[in-house]
């Protein structure tokens, strides 16, 4: 079954099937996913809301598919420091604070006219959101709440990605005119945070430094829940300090969005430095289907629009 805007319900309900206990596709615009757990059943909608009329990124606009999943979540004191670090366990999708003091887990995919092959990409994407964001984001609740979940390892440990497929992003990029190098281990690019900016090096030929943003892909980390695969992250270059807050804004941002690249991990304040970091986490399930060429893309714009969502 599709719908208007070629949304291929079925085969997202069918990929979703293996993780949750029940699919139901509802008037053709909505998929309804049950999760059984703990005697109680949780529930993510999958929900499209059609557009037509912006004109954008991607060519003309068709509407939105949005995975959502909402939790109760425990009161805290400081909100957004706990969702900042909640959002560093990310993989799929964000976890942002809803109307009501409900937690949302999201995800969203800007679907535009000419994606109809894009599917390939977008129907995986979109099953794995909404079945894995509860179990990614519902481990790191219940340690939160110190009610520890058991979840079924995914076997692989070694990253499907190889040296190769990062090498040929990395001379994309080059063509560009981005700073990028690959190796063994993954790929770092530098994409232009303030006018005129190439990379954070060239303060060594004696120009002056323009800050940049950072992305690595790294296909030597295992999610502790997804098995191995290809880790990307996008680091903003801006002060520690406010990060909380400023991930807290993004990501609501991304939530709201409508023509924009796709939205399948996180804001978060980055582990090794505290920096806004967009995080995202492919298991080895997305692997082969030329996916790392899309992300390398996605991250460009969205260092353009975080800039812009933040002025």
């Amino acid at each position: 079954m599709t719908n208007s805007a070629g949304i291929p319900w079925d085969e997202i309900a069918q990929l979703a099937s293996p993780w949750v206990s029940s699919t139901v596709i509802e008037e053709g615009d909505r998929l309804i996913l049950k999760h059984a757990e703990d005697e109680k059943t949780a529930m993510t909608v999958v929900s499209f809301r059609g557009d037509g009329h912006t004109v954008g990124i991607g060519g003309r606009l068709t509407g939105v598919l949005l995975v959502e999943t909402r939790l109760s979540w425990p009161e805290a004191s400081d909100s957004d420091l706990m969702l900042a670090m909640l959002n560093a366990h990310a993989a799929l999708g964000a976890a942002v604070l809803h109307d009501g003091g409900a937690l949302n887990l999201f995800s969203r995919f800007s679907i535009y006219e000419q994606d109809g092959s894009s599917w390939r990409i977008f129907a995986p994407l979109v099953a794995l959101s909404a079945a894995t964001n509860i179990q990614v984001f519902g481990t790191s609740v219940s340690d939160a709440t110190r009610s520890p979940r058991v979840w079924p390892q995914w076997p692989d440990r070694n990253s499907a990605w190889t040296e190769k497929e990062l090498s040929d992003v990395a001379l994309r990029l080059n063509s560009m005119g981005v700073v990028s190098f690959a190796s063994k281990d993954g790929l770092t690019a530098e994409f232009p945070w303030e006018d005129g900016a190439t990379s954070a090096a060239s303060v060594l030929t004696g120009d002056r430094l323009r800050a940049t943003t950072l992305l690595e892909m790294s296909n030597n980390a295992v999610h502790p829940l997804l098995g191995a695969g290809l880790l990307c992250t996008l680091q903003l270059p801006l002060p520690r300090n406010g990060t909380p807050r400023v991930v807290g804004h993004l990501n609501s941002s991304e939530l709201g969005a409508t023509n924009a690249p796709p939205s399948f991990g996180a804001w978060c304040a980055n582990p090794r430095g505290g920096h806004p970091t967009y995080v995202s986490f492919l298991p080895n399930l997305m692997h082969g289907l030329g996916i790392e060429h899309n992300i390398a893309a996605w991250m460009l714009v969205r260092t353009q629009l975080a800039k812009r969502w933040l002025e």
